[in-house]
């Protein structure tokens, strides 16, 4: 057999493995970006799956999520915050009572359930993404950050609600596993 024969044969070898794995994997591009960054922490990388999953449900950037996962708790799905925040999201009760108020369902177990932790942290961003217009109002400004909101919690009260160190770790976490904005 002749080179550019073989060479031909590889290429459509080689295609039909392509096709194979487009259709196994439902051709999804997320699945794709698995492959992280080393400088993400093992503890936080286990959590993708379902960082992806949540962040899908809510229309919000995967990456934002995990990232807000290595800044609240790199990864470790048993911490509890000074202010009684919980799990991998660092939720509050707080959030949780904001949540329900506003007819989300929260599962029983968000504390340290790493899955429904997930669910109700990304829920909450997602809370106050679509809340951040009313906050602003309240507060007579432009623009609220969703992230700072999520971090201070959703009183509007004094707090400026703009971009600040917390927003910028996210976001610079965010960027290294590949969010761009």
């Amino acid at each position: 057999m002749e080179l550019t024969t073989m060479i031909a044969v590889a290429l459509v070898v080689l295609a039909v493995i392509a096709a194979i794995y487009s259709r196994v994997t439902g051709g999804s591009s997320a699945k794709a970006e698995k492959v992280l960054p080393p400088q993400v922490p093992g503890p936080v990388a286990r959590w993708y799956d379902t960082a992806l999953k949540w962040a899908q449900n809510y229309d919000l950037p995967w990456q934002v999520v995990l990232a807000q996962i290595w800044q609240e708790s790199t990864g470790d799905p048993n911490i509890v915050g000074a202010n009684s925040d919980y799990g991998l999201m660092q939720v509050t009760p707080g959030a949780v009572t904001d949540l329900k108020r506003e007819g989300y369902q929260v599962p029983d177990d968000w504390k340290f359930n790493p899955e429904s932790n997930i669910q109700v942290g990304t829920a909450y961003l997602h809370l106050m993404r679509s809340q951040s217009g009313k906050l602003a109002d309240a507060l007579g400004k432009s623009k609220v950050d969703a992230l700072e909101a999520y971090n201070e919690g959703f009183t509007g009260g004094s707090r400026d609600y703009g971009p600040d160190d917390y927003t910028n770790s996210v976001l610079d976490k965010a960027r290294i596993i590949g969010y761009s904005a």
